[in-house]
């Protein structure tokens, strides 16, 4: 269970979380063949959509090869399905993925900032919608003025203002309406 219920309602409404995607195997639903393993993806920053999952090479491989979520057919709990094994395809098969791919834009480990420079964290997790393909909302581990790890902000998507290379601006005001969840503290010995 994620926190605040917040699973039960991701469930109903299609979202995921885009780290529980990573390293999933892709099936073939013709063959049950594996086809690889998600390895990242690509982030459209403008429409703040997934348009692609990179797989994981295999042998006879040469370069990237992605999914593009219209040819997913389910998103399982342990595994992505898609049609066949031409769903596997190189990043030059969809105008402007290359360049996309190229920018490295997965989000996670971006820095959160205010757009007067306010550190609010780092992107730790996306939430996404598995229909569209939409970025619904971020998880931002947020620091403490001695830099130690405090707890997630989670954040709507539709407040970010613009994402850059290696960080994610959202308006000054965005904290005055965020909730703070705590994060679940280890101990180590």
């Amino acid at each position: 269970m994620r926190v605040g219920g917040i699973l039960e309602r991701e469930e109903e409404m299609n979202l995921r979380h885009i780290t529980d995607v990573h390293q999933q195997p892709v099936l073939d639903l013709e063959t049950g063949e594996m086809l690889g393993h998600v390895s990242s993806w690509v982030i459209n920053p403008a429409s703040q959509k997934v348009v692609a999952f990179t797989l994981t090479k295999l042998r006879g491989w040469q370069g990237t090869r992605v999914v593009v979520p219209a040819d997913i057919v389910e998103y399982a709990p342990e595994m992505i399905v898609v049609q066949s094994q031409n769903a596997v395809i190189v990043p030059d098969e969809v105008a402007g993925l290359a360049e996309l791919l190229d920018k490295h834009l997965e989000l996670i480990g971006f820095r959160a900032e205010t757009e007067s420079g306010k550190l609010l964290g780092v992107v730790s997790d996306v939430v996404f919608d598995t229909i569209a393909s939409t970025i619904w909302q971020y998880y931002i581990q947020s620091l403490s003025i001695v830099g130690t790890m405090t707890g997630n902000l989670i954040l709507s998507a539709n407040r970010v203002l613009r994402i850059e290379k290696r960080r994610i601006v959202f308006p000054d005001d965005i904290l005055v309406v965020t909730t703070v969840v705590p994060c679940e503290q280890t101990q180590t010995i």
